[in-house]
């Protein structure tokens, strides 16, 4: 943002205040803005839900420092406006314009001055879905200096793109991808919190090198790193804000599911869909719409990948199984099951496929219909398969729990919820967050036990940093 965005009677009167909220909210309506920010698109930004904002906006000031320091980062505060000091400040003392890199060179993003002279402050990420308007800013120089060579040593393709000194092609691209792809692979094991950020760098380097990238090819690649960036960021929004941020998740979803038609691509179009479609099952709890998103996404990928439909098949039989179908979902069950006995190593959705898919879903399905023995067997047979800890594990584990809390395994519940808060410790996932809240408040019957209590403190314990 200009200074002067900075430099209003109201935003003044806000950074006077020491409240980060309602600095928050001065952002948010400032008139810098074509109209103001929603309070759960900037939530989305904060890796918060909207009402966690809210309260924030309204409350008493916050003092945590981990998180003042993370939101002046991601509203790009001028560092001479806080009234704390930021990491780097507490250690040098310094400017950060004037630090410099391992070799003592300045940090810079490479660019001519006249060059710099003619950029805009802030990339501002365009969603338009629905008729509603959405935005993502990303300050143009964060999207340069990630690139810049101070980072890796070497000026890449892209740094070279981003810096405006070559036009973008397909090696820059190429890089482009491959940042979105190692990021993907992240998601499961660390906080969605800690990828947010990148992820909408690469949207934000999306949208800087569209208008530059020549038809064909080139311009097909860069929408192709759009759908991964966008469906990855709407994975992150949901699972940061606990599964509550559905708006936002979907509108991200939206975005990859244009930007696949654009190019054709059925895969990555299902694969948008089939997120969209854990927003309704897993956070409205709408099975009935979730079923739809489901069939849509199987529909969809029907001739592209027999990965995506079986995994669309196997939540639509977890749609059936919340709508109380038994029969449906037997029938589901056994579609995505022939479905993943067709697999072949060219699927270009393999990565997304793992061995116990299968039980993990088929167990959640029996417990929905009541089935606990059931439910348990596979869940067991999925927990065995488990190799290290991820959030889908968290979700494994704790719907064991649940499984054993319903025949009144007391002794076997707690141990699985134990590990599924193992879990949970590590990867923040949102899923399994509410599975082991979920198990929580099913223990309430057996609380005067001693193995509850000790339950409920690793509980509150996850409570208070959630």
């Amino acid at each position: 943002m200009p200074i002067s965005f900075w430099r209003t009677d109201v935003m003044r009167k806000a950074l006077a205040s020491w409240h980060m909220g309602r600095v928050i909210h001065a952002y948010r309506t400032h008139p810098y803005h074509a109209r103001q920010l929603p309070q759960d698109v900037v939530a989305g930004w904060m890796g918060i839900t909207q009402t966690q904002l809210s309260r924030i906006e309204k409350g008493t000031p916050l003092k945590d420092l981990d998180k003042l320091t993370q939101w002046a980062y991601t509203l790009r505060i001028p560092e001479e406006l806080l009234w704390f000091k930021l990491p780097h400040a507490r250690q040098t003392g310094g400017d950060p314009s004037s630090r410099a890199d391992a070799n003592d060179q300045p940090a810079t993003s490479g660019l001519a001055p006249e060059v710099t002279d003619s950029l805009p402050d802030t990339v501002l990420v365009p969603l338009q879905i629905n008729g509603q308007h959405l935005t993502l800013p990303v300050a143009t120089d964060v999207l340069l200096q990630a690139n810049s060579s101070t980072a890796s040593g070497s000026v890449t393709r892209l740094d070279h793109a981003m810096s405006r000194q070559s036009g973008i092609d397909l090696a820059a691209v190429a890089e482009l991808r491959d940042r979105v792809q190692a990021l993907d692979e992240l998601y499961d094991h660390v906080p969605s919190t800690s990828l947010m950020a990148e992820t909408g760098q690469a949207l934000g380097q999306v949208a800087f090198l569209a208008d530059r990238a020549p038809t064909g090819r080139t311009l097909r690649e860069l929408q192709a790193v759009e759908m991964a960036s966008a469906t990855l960021m709407g994975q992150l929004v949901w699972d940061a804000s606990q599964r509550q941020d559905h708006r936002t998740a979907r509108a991200y979803f939206d975005q990859a599911i244009h930007a696949a038609q654009e190019i054709g691509d059925r895969s990555a179009e299902g694969h948008a869909l089939l997120r969209k479609s854990y927003v309704a099952l897993y956070g409205e709890r709408d099975p009935t719409a979730g079923l739809a998103l489901t069939e849509q996404a199987a529909e969809t990928t029907r001739k592209t990948s027999h990965v995506l439909t079986g995994l669309a098949l196997l939540h639509a039989a977890e749609a059936h199984a919340m709508l109380g179908d038994s029969r449906a979902c037997e029938s589901a069950l056994g579609r995505a099951d022939t479905e993943f006995g067709k697999i072949d190593p060219a699927d270009a959705a393999g990565h997304l496929f793992s061995p116990n898919q299968f039980d993990r879903l088929a167990g959640s399905c029996y417990l929905f219909l009541g089935e606990h023995r059931r439910a348990q067997q596979r869940l067991e047979e999925a927990a065995r398969a488990l190799r290290q800890q991820n959030k889908s594990g968290a979700i494994v584990l704790g719907n064991l729990s649940l499984s054993h809390l319903r025949q009144g395994q007391l002794d076997l519940a707690s141990a699985a919820l134990h590990e599924a808060i193992d879990v949970v410790e590590a990867t923040r996932g949102g899923g399994g967050l509410n599975i082991v809240f979920d198990a929580g408040r099913e223990l309430r019957r057996w609380r005067t036990e001693p193995v509850v209590h000790d339950v409920y403190d690793r509980l509150l314990s996850l409570m208070s940093t959630a």
